[in-house]
């Protein structure tokens, strides 16, 4: 179960590295008590969501549940894809135009890119990942990413063709391949 909470982790946290490069970008910076606050709310929608995951576990067939895993896995993918492939402005957290993301914001901010993880943790407690492990795992590729993304601005030139569109597009692909590897386990 380490590959699948990898995998999760990761594609729930590179929009992280998104927003790292596009505030780096754009000048923004983001606080360090900002990016702790940004990994602490994700820790804690993404526990929340896989204690309910583990509760529908204990009350349904392990059947169902796998399934109902493996669907809103493959969901989700097509939304991070579908996302990512609309045009769509871009929403700033810097309320107050300040070019830093304080305290309050990295709270906004942290829901925002939380968001995606409710049905994300539902899912992987229903396949039997660890949501105390996952939790943990987010919030801190959360903080990692966020500070990966304001160094790769600063050490690179050619990162600014990196964009949101990517980023999405690949997070939704993981997604749909770990639904399509858990289906092909479940078939005996």
């Amino acid at each position: 179960m380490v590959l699948p909470l990898i995998l999760i982790s990761f594609t729930l946290s590179i929009d992280a590295l998104g927003i790292g490069i596009a505030y780096s970008i754009r000048g923004v910076k983001i606080k360090l008590s900002a990016k702790i606050i940004i990994g602490l709310v994700s820790m804690l929608v993404m526990r929340a969501s896989a204690l309910f995951g583990t509760y529908l576990s204990t009350r349904f067939p392990s059947v169902i549940t796998e399934y109902l895993g493996i669907t809103i896995l493959v969901i989700m993918g097509g939304y991070f894809i579908l996302k990512s492939l609309r045009t769509q402005n871009k929403v700033t957290y810097d309320f107050d135009h300040s070019s830093s993301i304080d305290c309050l914001e990295g709270i906004v901010l942290g829901i925002a890119l939380s968001a995606d993880s409710i049905s994300a943790g539902i899912a992987a407690a229903t396949l039997g990942v660890s949501g105390l492990a996952l939790s943990i795992t987010v919030g801190l590729l959360q903080i990692a990413f966020l500070y990966i993304g304001s160094i790769m601005v600063h050490k690179s030139s050619r990162i600014h063709q990196m964009n949101d569109k990517l980023c999405g597009i690949i997070s939704g692909i993981i997604f749909i391949g770990m639904a399509f590897i858990r289906f092909l386990s479940t078939i005996k």
